[in-house]
């Protein structure tokens, strides 16, 4: 099993980003470790640590919901075939909590599972002293059933008119999910237009992910290519524009 190491998944909600944008604050949220995981055929349990590096004991709800792309947007269910336990947590001040998850059907499979593991804080909260505002955080780990073999993302990026945006959208026509980072729309001029320094997402395998980014003229879009980082390598495709009506 693959695992990522960081204090904490760059991929959550924006509740999260407050938090670190404020003095005092950023200490009393939880710390999870790995914020990726990827399970192997026929493993059928992984752990990850959650950390309270704050002085105020944490209370959460822990769910994991089965995870696709429609239409180019996120789409999450609750799963059945995978589960957390315990589901409810209570990480004291400065202590660790090992949460579990266990596939209920140890089968093989042919296609990557994809699925969302949400730890979501219970009434209580924090409070943001600086803005008296109470806040509960919700935390959001990828988590990967691979398929047999050694499967590779194969990504196709097209870009078509949405107002006075562009709609970037990455199709996945590999069998292993795309963590995508970095990424920067380069014309052929060579003007670079940056679409996000950090992580700008996931495209799941066999799927399509849409981002709206800033407007580029059409002109300057002809021989466009995309550099980013995908699942940690150097990336560099060309752009296919493409009609609103296509998109």
């Amino acid at each position: 099993m693959r695992r990522y190491s960081a204090p904490l998944h760059r991929c959550v909600l924006a509740v999260v980003a407050f938090a670190l944008s404020h003095a005092g604050f950023a200490a009393n949220y939880l710390q999870i470790s790995p914020i990726l995981l990827e399970m192997q055929q026929g493993q059928t349990a992984a752990g990850l640590r959650l950390r309270n590096p704050g002085d105020e004991a944490v209370n959460g709800q822990v769910r994991v919901y089965r995870w696709s792309q429609v239409d180019g947007e996120d789409q999450l269910v609750p799963a059945t075939d995978v589960v957390a336990s315990p589901p409810i947590i209570q990480v004291d001040p400065q202590g660790e909590q090992l949460v579990r998850l266990v596939r209920t059907n140890g089968a093989s499979v042919t296609e990557e599972q994809s699925y969302r593991l949400l730890v979501d804080e219970l009434p209580g909260g924090r409070i943001d002293q600086q803005n008296n505002v109470r806040l509960r955080l919700r935390y959001s780990i990828p988590v990967f059933v691979l398929p047999p073999g050694t499967p590779q993302p194969d990504l196709k990026w097209t870009v078509a008119p949405k107002g006075k945006l562009l709609t970037l959208r990455s199709l996945n026509r590999g069998k292993l999910h795309a963590r995508i980072s970095s990424a920067t729309l380069v014309t052929a001029q060579g003007k670079k237009v940056t679409i996000a320094e950090g992580l700008l997402g996931y495209t799941l395998a066999g799927q399509q992910r849409n981002w709206d980014i800033p407007a580029v003229a059409a002109a300057d879009l002809a021989g466009a290519h995309v550099t980013a980082t995908i699942n940690g390598m150097p990336s560099d495709l060309p752009i296919e524009v493409a009609s609103a009506e296509e998109h």
